[in-house]
């Protein structure tokens, strides 16, 4: 137990143990982008047929060529058919921008927000980022 204590006092009280945490911290911070932008990438992929669908033009996507250019109207409204019911169903206090919520957390919950409110909230976004869209689309949903 001694040995845990001056664990957390030396990662707690000294400049080194700051500088350690902050490098944790940042090299997780910088894994959980990469793999957020790799999620939008993907529902892009799954959603149009492309990585990249901004430049695309007035183009239906490969993988539902049928739809010809009304994919242009139904996959922004499939997007938030899925973004809608799963913030509600599994993360309610994540609806909004983010911002009220964190500072909820810290005001009343010492900044804690669960990990189950962040996955949702995460996969949520990538959705609605990933699905071609107007902006503040999906804030309209939540």
């Amino acid at each position: 137990m001694t040995a845990v204590r001056a664990l957390h006092s030396a990662l707690v009280g000294t400049r080194p143990g700051l500088v350690g945490r902050a490098t944790v911290i940042g090299i997780g911070a910088g894994i959980g982008s990469v793999l957020f932008h790799e999620l939008i990438l993907g529902v892009t992929w799954l959603v149009t047929g492309r990585e990249d669908f901004s430049d695309a033009g007035r183009v239906a996507s490969p993988h539902l060529p049928g739809l010809g250019v009304w994919f242009l109207l139904i996959a922004p409204v499939l997007g938030g058919l899925v973004y809608g019911p799963l913030v509600q169903r599994f993360a309610p206090e994540a609806r909004g921008h983010g911002v009220p919520e964190v500072m909820f957390a810290v005001a009343r919950r010492g900044g804690r927000i669960p990990a189950t409110v962040a996955a949702v909230k995460a996969l949520a976004s990538g959705i609605c980022i990933g699905t071609p869209r107007s902006p503040g689309w999906c804030s309209a949903w939540s």
